[in-house]
């Protein structure tokens, strides 16, 4: 896992968006023949109206996993074509580096705010291997990353070391923590600023929204101004 697969740098780094905020993690309708596009259109209409600051697209709500390549971006094409001025951001997960790297390309090729993505499930690599996917991902990358921790799902989690390490790249923008062991008030005072975003970013400026909505009660400690939650959605 240490290894890293050789690709072309993106000579690009799109305009930094603030991953503050609510996003909404996306549900993905589904029909007997797969995703339900039209159900989709009028789910992006409704959540337009809500006062959401983004969207998560394919993400774990979202039911990537039960989506080949092809129609996980028919649903990322439906939601830009409905989202407007709403950022969306993409999920990326995979075990494949090579297969990551190019499905990046071809997810970046879209006006996205950035990409969800996750360690290699199942492979559960060490810190060292963890630091070198996530790097090659983000030298690779047009839009900027957030760091997925979902440690039960994958079977490996970021350490604080790791992500205090990860954080001064300039295109890593945000970490979402499924895992429960982000500390936000303490990473907020040690996360190191850099000019990777417009104006340098300070450690307030690095945000860690709580997920998995039980640890998204910890969107209510002071100073904590982000999150991703799921039930939202139910407003639907």
């Amino acid at each position: 896992m240490s290894s890293v697969v050789q690709t072309e740098t993106a000579t690009a780094v799109a305009t930094p968006v603030s991953f503050h905020g609510v996003w909404l993690p996306l549900v993905t309708p589904f029909h007997e023949d797969g995703p339900d596009l039209f159900a989709l259109r009028r789910l992006m209409r409704h959540y337009l109206q809500t006062g959401i600051d983004g969207v998560v697209v394919c993400g774990s709500t979202g039911e990537a996993a039960a989506m080949d390549e092809y129609e996980q971006l028919a649903v990322l094409d439906t939601v830009l074509d409905e989202a407007g001025p709403l950022p969306v951001v993409m999920g990326l997960a995979g075990n494949h580096q090579r297969e990551v790297l190019r499905r990046q390309a071809v997810f970046t090729s879209r006006p996205l705010a950035g990409l969800l993505t996750p360690a290699p499930y199942y492979v559960r690599p060490g810190q060292v291997g963890l630091a070198d996917y996530f790097r090659a991902l983000a030298d690779a990358s047009a839009v900027p990353l957030i760091l997925y921790d979902i440690p039960y799902r994958t079977g490996a989690q970021i350490e604080t070391s790791t992500l205090l390490a990860l954080a001064e790249h300039p295109n890593i923008r945000a970490i979402k923590d499924c895992g429960g062991s982000c500390a936000r008030r303490s990473l907020r005072g040690h996360v190191p600023g850099h000019a990777g975003a417009a104006g340098g970013r300070g450690a307030s400026n690095f945000p860690c929204p709580g997920a998995d909505d039980p640890h998204g009660l910890r969107g209510t400690e002071p100073g904590a101004t982000e999150g991703v939650a799921g039930t939202p959605g139910l407003d639907a």
